[in-house]
């Protein structure tokens, strides 16, 4: 199994800063890496892919079965977000999706504390 990890950032996602949320994704799914104090307003969770994908079924359109495949579904409809690919240094392991879940969140936390502390929030 492949693990890729997509981050959405606001334009330019070139600064780090401006990293709101990941994606794990794999051949088979896709999870959100958000701040939990964010989960709530940006409704990026389970349930938004489960609904997407179901919207699929609906539309005869297949089943996704790669990461980017499983990446695209989960962006699908946000808008003013880049979501890039994201190569971490070492790449996690087929067991260490859970971890790549926490390391994201915490990541994409760190981003929106220094935006709200320099920045003045967004």
């Amino acid at each position: 199994m492949t693990i890729e990890i997509y981050r959405g950032y606001v334009a330019p996602y070139d600064e780090p800063e401006n990293h709101q949320f990941s994606i794990i994704a794999t051949e088979s799914s896709a999870r959100y890496a958000v701040p939990d104090i964010a989960v709530e307003s940006l409704g990026l969770d389970d349930d938004r892919i489960a609904m997407i994908l179901n919207s699929y079924k609906v539309q005869g359109i297949p089943t996704p079965t790669t990461p980017l495949e499983w990446a695209r579904l989960a962006s699908d409809n946000l808008s003013q977000i880049d979501v890039v690919l994201f190569e971490p240094v070492e790449p996690y392991s087929d067991s260490e999706i859970e971890q790549a879940i926490e390391d994201e969140k915490t990541e994409a936390t760190d981003a929106l504390e220094y935006r709200n502390q320099y920045k003045g929030g967004e």
